[in-house]
């Protein structure tokens, strides 16, 4: 999977946002990253956001569920310099986009979004995000 934003930092997320369409109320995955470019280790405090009745998100970091900690913002990682971690994003349409009567799936968006702040200085940090846009 291809990753977007190497060396753009921003917190908007301009450059660095992935799109995925679901079908058929299926998941979509993205894959996020956060990397120390900085000249010393640092302790990268992550939060994520939190799905809505539309959509349920989850977040995963080495295989291991860390959703309810990025969505606190509680998340901490220790990063060498030039180090990288990858953080696996997967977002569940709901059923309700499923009309009732003709079966058709309305068409809606959601943004997951993931924040960085450094721990040495708080004005530097990042978001990468993912839309999920349903069909």
């Amino acid at each position: 999977m291809r990753l977007l934003g190497s060396n753009i930092y921003n917190r908007s997320g301009a450059g660095q946002t992935q799109t995925r369409v679901s079908k058929n109320l299926k998941p979509a995955r993205f894959c996020g990253a956060i990397e120390n470019d900085g000249d010393a280790p640092d302790s990268l405090t992550l939060s994520a956001t939190k799905g809505n009745r539309l959509f349920k998100t989850s977040y995963l970091v080495d295989g291991q569920n860390f959703t309810a900690s990025l969505i606190a913002g509680s998340y901490l990682k220790l990063l060498p310099v030039g180090e990288k971690q990858t953080i696996g994003i997967k977002v569940n349409p709901s059923r309700k986009l499923k009309r009732r009567k003709s079966g058709k799936i309305k068409r809606k968006k959601f943004f997951a979004t993931i924040s960085s702040t450094s721990s040495l200085d708080s004005s530097k940090s990042d978001v990468v995000r993912g839309q999920t846009k349903t069909k």
